[in-house]
């Protein structure tokens, strides 16, 4: 486990404070939160995987919530590589960014230098045949990334998700 990988920070803004040119005025935004059914309960935490995937909430939603953490970990290589995938899609002009498609949105990502040298490379690459394995390289970076969901009030506890008066 590198230095960063205990870095997880959430945050929640309301629909009211976010700058309007940020969402649709005529959208009506649904709570995305979703049941854990594997989880102690069904009012537990979001689940890990897609078969254990209660119905989503579907309230109104009064904020938007943001999620850091450290997903992956790349060595310099898958850096510079997904550095200019990024670079091609939507770059913030460093070599992070994020991803949008008209079918999905992709989290704001950024590649992050570690000290730790324990850590391998965990890009996943598809060789011949389609044989996937990972690269195993050592790492340099953490791929630390910032997804956003819609939630009522409800599912957005204070205790867990600190109210910020604009986006971070």
């Amino acid at each position: 486990m590198c230095e960063l990988c205990d870095v997880q920070e959430n945050w929640a803004v309301s629909l009211d404070e976010i700058d309007d040119t940020d969402l649709d005025p005529d959208a009506e935004y649904a709570c995305e939160w979703v049941a854990d059914l594997e989880g102690d309960d069904a009012e537990g935490s979001e689940a890990d995987d897609v078969d254990d995937l209660g119905e989503m909430c579907g309230k109104p939603a009064t904020w938007a919530v943001f999620e850091k953490y450290v997903e992956e970990h790349y060595c310099s290589r898958h850096v510079a590589e997904s550095q200019a995938e990024l670079g091609e899609a939507g770059s913030n002009g460093n070599g992070n960014g994020h991803v949008h498609s008209e079918e999905e949105y992709e989290p704001d990502v950024e590649f992050i230098p570690i000290r730790s040298r324990s850590e391998r490379c965990d890009f996943v690459e598809v060789g011949g045949g389609f044989a996937v394995r990972p690269c195993g390289r050592p790492a340099t970076h953490a791929v630390m990334v910032v997804q956003q969901f819609y939630q009522c009030d409800e599912h957005t506890p204070e205790d867990e998700y600190p109210r910020m008066e604009t986006v971070a």
